[in-house]
């Protein structure tokens, strides 16, 4: 079994191409292989994202796709602590719950 943090980027190409690197993630989560981490934050910014008109994912699918996510992980809430070397406030709650798991 192995745990991942599964940056927004992979869902979003695992999503548009399932025969790629990031689609062989997206499967292994969904066969059981790999235990997605993930906290609150991260499920909204999946949500925000899948979102965008541009992908043109329908609603439905997000749905499906984030509650099987959802389902399927391990819940970890952030440590309270600065990340001097993380700029994008956006990857801080990856980072947060990569060390969270550790």
């Amino acid at each position: 079994m192995f745990y991942a943090v599964i940056d927004t980027n992979v869902l979003v190409s695992a999503l548009l191409n399932i025969n790629s690197n990031p689609g062989f993630v997206l499967c292994s989560v969904f066969n059981g292989q790999t235990t997605p981490l993930i906290n609150t934050d991260i499920l909204a910014e999946y949500r925000e994202v899948l979102a965008r008109k541009k992908f043109h994912f329908p609603k439905e699918t997000v749905d499906i796709i984030l509650k099987r996510l959802e389902n399927s992980s391990l819940k970890t809430e952030e440590i309270p602590a600065e990340f001097p070397g993380v700029c994008d406030p956006k990857a801080r709650c990856f980072f947060a719950v990569t060390m969270a798991a550790r």
